[in-house]
């Protein structure tokens, strides 16, 4: 089989003083990224050669791998020149590179062509960054971009090889764009001097961190967002008064929405990766609402148009409020007045906007919240806002979750509340059951938002923070154990849970972690065929974590503890039965939340195991089940509580 196209010129990037990891990253990852980054530099990035840090190049298909050698410096000073001092400059040589073994290297182009296939079907319904049409076309240009999309495919492909060569390519390539972006100054530009496939190659690097979910990648992708961040603002990209190439008269039109959704998409994607971090991190959002003044991207039917034929029909179509409402004029709309803006339509995109756009206020909230301010009056209002503003938009995707597909087909994309031909794609409208992609792309899409909701729904009625240091204290560092300090901390911590655990803010934290639960379990359910976990918004396996360390910690502080387990007449109830909306035990779910402590008239149980500490492994085996096997950022939310897998 002939060899992948996008193959990397032979040898390794070279860098001092690396970690071992680093070390041991495989020929082929390397090999791969430096064709790229060498067909790259001739694109209009000023950056220097991509000869420059890397060894000297074979001329072969194969590369070197191991077995040193030995070879005599051919210049070395003559005996006459040597020299009295401290150094003997006649000593000093140079040594060539090792001489190694040769192996085959690269992906068959089968291989990385299906791993392209995967990208767009399964991980561009949920992250459109790249402009599918227009991609083939700039293939010369984009070779950074196109390696991180096949990078991603054959992460969700899910064979070993596979896997082996996305961690291992992703490791190459983050290091060379954080190089890269290094270089940017105020000079540059946006689509000029800074490419829009460099930002998004960071960017789809940055989101294959937070798939991936080992820690030390989320430092380094978070490490480079940060640089991708500083060089956009650095080029003027968030300030409103900057122009652009594209905006003089009788530039073609097609080509200037493109150039425009290319910088609406990078600021929307940066916002929402901007709440991400923060919800996973616990630390501040870095990008206000003010410097989101592009307008709102366009839907996902006009991005995706094969052609300009279909381009012009699916144009007409576009919801004509969305051209002239920027995202920060949305977001403020939605917070100002919510009920006003009830009546405005809203794509899913947009509520997932508005959501993310609350984390920044629920995380002040959240740290404002100390025991000395619990009691504080505007803490408690604001939090009482935050929770009417965050049900209202869930009312939305209720409104769209409930909303009848029509069956015929003359009358599909005309849907009530959302129409779904906003969702349109790639599919050819001639075959057979072609609605099932958009019916599919819309229910993965919703879905994500729903869980999006309901997380940081959580983390406004728990301090989510406060339970996983609760679940680390268990394993206590050497420093931890002798520290006077962290002893009396973690003393406040339990006793702050314990008290917790007795209040309605707890029984109503973990009925909406059963919630998070069922909603995964009938979104697998309802799929039609086997859903690819890998495939899920990260942001979705962060809220099963978040609900598991939740019921993790009501079992461990509830006062009844084991006795619960003990046969009494109390009745049991299923908690799963709460989990339906609209059904005809809601007052009997309100009534538990609010009086539960003082009168337990029902003994929790959740999918047949009763609440308990005795239990507590059965239940959390119950999450770990709709979990990536590998997905290590469920250790950093809820620190040993889920079982260790091989």
């Amino acid at each position: 089989m002939a060899p992948c196209s996008n193959r990397i010129p032979q040898g390794g990037l070279r860098e001092p003083a690396l970690p071992v990891g680093r070390q041991k990253r495989s020929v082929m990852a390397m090999t791969l990224a430096q064709n790229a980054l060498r067909r790259e530099s001739n694109g209009h990035f000023n950056s220097p050669s991509p000869v420059e840090g890397f060894p000297g190049q074979n001329s072969s298909h194969e590369i070197a791998a191991s077995s040193q050698t030995q070879q005599k410096d051919q210049f070395t000073v003559p005996s006459a020149a040597k020299s009295r001092g401290l150094v003997d400059w006649a000593a000093i040589q140079i040594r060539p590179d090792p001489q190694v073994t040769k192996t085959e290297v690269g992906i068959r182009r089968d291989e990385s062509q299906k791993y392209l296939e995967i990208y767009f079907d399964q991980f561009h319904d949920r992250w459109p960054i790249t402009h599918r049409p227009s991609h083939e076309d700039e293939i010369s240009e984009t070779d950074l971009c196109e390696l991180s999309m096949r990078m991603i495919g054959g992460w969700l492909f899910g064979t070993k090889e596979a896997i082996q060569f996305a961690v291992q390519t992703h490791g190459v390539l983050v290091d060379h764009i954080m190089s890269q972006l290094c270089q940017v100054t105020s000079q540059d530009r946006f689509q000029q001097s800074l490419p829009a496939w460099m930002a998004n190659a960071a960017l789809l690097n940055i989101i294959f961190g937070l798939y991936y979910g080992h820690d030390r990648e989320i430092s380094r992708v978070i490490i480079l967002w940060n640089i991708l961040m500083t060089a956009l603002r650095e080029t003027g990209f968030f300030r409103p008064e900057t122009a652009w190439a594209d905006e003089k008269r009788g530039y073609f039109v097609p080509l200037r929405m493109v150039k425009l959704g290319q910088r609406q998409r990078l600021a929307y994607t940066l916002f929402k990766l901007d709440a991400y971090l923060s919800i996973l991190r616990n630390q501040p959002m870095t990008i206000f609402p003010e410097e989101l003044h592009f307008s709102l991207p366009s839907t996902f039917t006009l991005w995706n148009s094969n052609g300009l034929h279909i381009w012009e029909e699916r144009e007409v179509d576009e919801p004509v409020y969305r051209m002239s409402k920027s995202m920060y004029s949305l977001i403020t709309d939605n917070a100002i007045d919510p009920s006003s803006a009830q009546e405005q339509p809203m794509v899913i995109e947009d509520i997932h906007l508005c959501l993310c756009a609350m984390q920044s206020n629920i995380w002040k909230n959240v740290q404002s919240a100390a025991p000395q301010s619990s009691c504080d009056v505007n803490v408690v209002l604001q939090k009482d806002s935050l929770r009417r503003h965050l049900q209202q938009l869930n009312s939305r995707l209720d409104r769209i979750m409930a909303q009848k597909v029509p069956i015929s087909k003359s009358d599909f994309g005309h849907e009530e509340y959302l129409p779904y031909r906003y969702y349109y794609g790639w599919e050819d409208h001639t075959q057979a059951d072609w609605q099932d992609v958009v019916t599919t792309r819309v229910k993965s899409i919703l879905f994500d938002t729903t869980m999006l909701y309901f997380l940081l729904s959580l983390h406004l009625s728990v301090d989510v923070r406060k339970l996983t240091q609760i679940a680390k204290d268990r394993r206590l560092s050497t420093v931890e154990e002798l520290s006077e300090v962290h002893r009396r901390a973690r003393e406040e911590r339990l006793a702050s849970m314990k008290r917790w655990s007795t209040t309605p803010a707890a029984r109503w934290a973990l009925c909406q972690s059963v919630d998070v639960l069922v909603a995964y379990q009938n979104f697998k359910n309802g799929a039609g065929k086997p859903t690819n976990v890998r495939t899920l918004d990260p942001i979705c396996h962060a809220a099963l974590c978040v609900s598991a360390l939740i019921v993790w910690a009501f079992c461990k502080f509830y006062d009844h503890g084991c006795d619960i387990c003990s046969q009494g007449s109390i009745p049991i109830v299923e908690l799963t039965t709460w989990s339906l909306s609209g059904n005809q035990f809601e007052k009997e779910k309100e009534s538990w939340i609010e009086t539960g402590e003082r009168y337990p008239i029902y003994r929790p149980q959740l999918q047949g195991i009763q609440l308990c500490q005795c239990n507590t492994e059965f239940l959390i085996g119950l999450f770990q089940a709709c979990l990536p096997n590998d997905w290590g950022t469920s250790e950093a939310i809820a620190p040993g509580i889920f079982k260790t897998t091989t």
